[in-house]
């Protein structure tokens, strides 16, 4: 593959063959290039028109599920709300429902002071 972009390519192929049909006389046996190259740039343009409808619907698809998963969280927050009001907000059930719940607070241990004992040999 050349260099050149896809846009450059077609546009490319597209002067040409505008080019050597108004010129056609003048190329003897040009002909089975000619219907080869302008099979091509056809196929080309009906690859590119099928290609950015599949963007634009992979577009859309993405904005959907993304309002989706939107609706989805604010289900998820509202029915785990509603859990913890029925069972409490200190209830150890909540566990099952991957809640956690409100816990005492531990008190922190102090650190035991170094030993200040020295050993005599």
């Amino acid at each position: 593959m050349s260099r050149n972009s896809q846009d450059e390519m077609y546009q490319d192929w597209s002067l040409i063959l505008k080019v050597v049909r108004e010129t056609e006389a003048e190329l003897p046996g040009v002909a089975p290039y000619l219907a080869a190259l302008d099979q091509s740039h056809g196929r080309t343009l009906s690859c590119r028109i099928r290609r950015d409808g599949l963007v634009a619907a992979s577009q859309e698809a993405t904005r959907q599920l993304n309002e989706a998963l939107g609706a989805g969280q604010e289900a998820a927050s509202a029915l785990r709300s509603y859990i913890k009001s029925v069972l409490g907000y200190r209830n150890e059930k909540l566990v099952r429902y991957g809640i956690k719940p409100v816990r005492k607070r531990r008190r922190a241990v102090p650190p035991k002071p170094p030993c200040s004992c020295r050993f005599v040999s």
